[in-house]
């Protein structure tokens, strides 16, 4: 087994680039999960009968030949991030390789029974494993998968290198959190970290990494896809990585968002860009500033940081991966402008 430092994989590192959405959901304690699958299955916008549905997941149509695949967290975890595909006359363009080859292989088998026509690509909106892990089945199927140029160096760097690597080292000091918190916020917010990233250490070690093959130069972005009578636009918007693709139908408006929009969850902002993808950070900010000013520290800061009544409802996904880090990067934005 080869040693940590050999990878150059240091735990701040690892920590800073495998978030996702809704892993630590398998977690009961932490979400109301019957409520969340209930939410999904009554949500107007799905409309239609699903034409294909797993229990983890459906597919359903939501355009003309544009087909959503739908995540429900409270049956299961093979797909975890949403997705879909889109069918033109000439050519297929599917969206997500998802945390399993089992989820992407149930957005392929169900594509088939929709239409034969080849399919253009695949496309990861970005690097993240719950997004990434299930590209085998796409590159055992001839089909090409596309992602902005960093996402296959990211991928190498954090879940290929991290394989066959003992964990232990990354997952004490969770765990030392946990048995040494000071009252049971503290320690929930701590657990919820170790159980995150204990399901992201198990998705990575059971995964085969398949890299991108089809790089996108976010310098040559918008670019159209034709896919014979519907258009694809892909886009690139840095917020919640470097990598952060969209795919956009403007006829339809329909837009594939990847992880730039969270629903119900507070957003993981372990390695955004916070001053890309503000909107949803108003109440941080404001407190950020206001404990920057008072000379508090950041660490003291995420300690004290309460989410605000209007917000209670979300799901917190780590506590160091959406408030903690979120803080960190607000005060690292405030120091920069005192320079």
């Amino acid at each position: 087994m080869r040693a940590m430092n050999s990878l150059s994989l240091t735990r701040r590192r690892f920590l800073a680039s495998t978030s996702c959405l809704g892993a630590a959901l398998a977690f009961g304690k932490y979400l109301p999960l019957p409520a969340l699958g209930e939410e999904i299955a009554q949500d107007a916008r799905l409309g239609k009968p699903p034409l294909a549905d797993r229990g983890y997941a459906s597919i359903r149509p939501i355009g003309d030949g544009v087909y959503a695949t739908v995540s429900d967290l409270s049956k299961g975890l093979t797909t975890l991030s949403n997705g879909g595909f889109i069918v033109g006359k000439d050519a297929v363009l599917l969206i997500e390789g998802f945390t399993t080859p089992a989820g992407a292989t149930f957005q392929l088998e169900t594509l088939r029974s929709v239409t034969q026509t080849p399919v253009r690509g695949a496309v990861d909106t970005h690097y993240h494993f719950d997004h990434s892990l299930g590209n085998a089945v796409y590159g055992s199927a001839g089909i090409p998968v596309w992602a902005h140029a960093k996402t296959a160096p990211l991928m190498v760097q954090n879940y290929a290198n991290a394989q066959g690597v003992d964990k232990s080292t990354l997952l004490d000091p969770f765990k030392k959190k946990v048995s040494e918190a000071a009252n049971d916020t503290e320690r929930e917010h701590a657990q919820s970290d170790l159980n995150a990233y204990t399901i992201i250490f198990q998705a990575i070690d059971a995964s085969v990494i398949a890299l991108p093959n089809h790089p996108l130069d976010p310098a040559k972005l918008p670019m159209t896809v034709d896919l014979g009578g519907r258009q694809a636009i892909i886009e690139t918007h840095p917020g919640h990585t470097l990598t952060d693709l969209i795919v956009r139908l403007p006829e339809q408006n329909i837009v594939f968002t990847g992880d730039l929009l969270f629903n119900g969850l507070i957003p993981v902002t372990v390695d955004s860009n916070m001053s890309a993808w503000r909107a949803m950070f108003d109440d941080l900010a404001e407190y950020a500033a206001k404990m920057y000013k008072a000379g508090v520290t950041v660490e003291e800061a995420v300690k004290r940081y309460t989410v605000p009544d209007k917000f209670k409802s979300y799901f917190v996904f780590g506590w160091s991966l959406t408030v903690g880090s979120s803080m960190a990067k607000l005060y690292e934005e405030l120091n920069a402008g005192k320079s």
